[in-house]
């Protein structure tokens, strides 16, 4: 992720960091921390749904030559 990145790009890094982190600690100590945080009105669903997406914009930036938003 660039610093010079459009705000989808940046928003799509910062949801997988999350998730990537989250992964870390499910594997680690077995406490999912976004289904804690987000538990109360069933937002873990759609959080993870969210960082799947981010994932998957943040793996086709990769594998294109542009952004899939911003098309840089």
């Amino acid at each position: 992720m660039e610093k010079k990145s459009c705000p989808c790009c940046k928003v799509a890094g910062i949801l997988t960091v999350i998730g990537a982190l989250n992964c870390a600690v499910i594997g680690l100590v077995h406490v999912n921390y976004i289904e804690k945080i987000f538990s109360l009105v069933h937002l873990a669903k759609v959080m993870s749904v969210l960082i799947g997406v981010a994932a998957l914009v943040v793996l086709a930036s990769y594998f294109m030559t542009a952004c899939p938003a911003c098309k840089k």
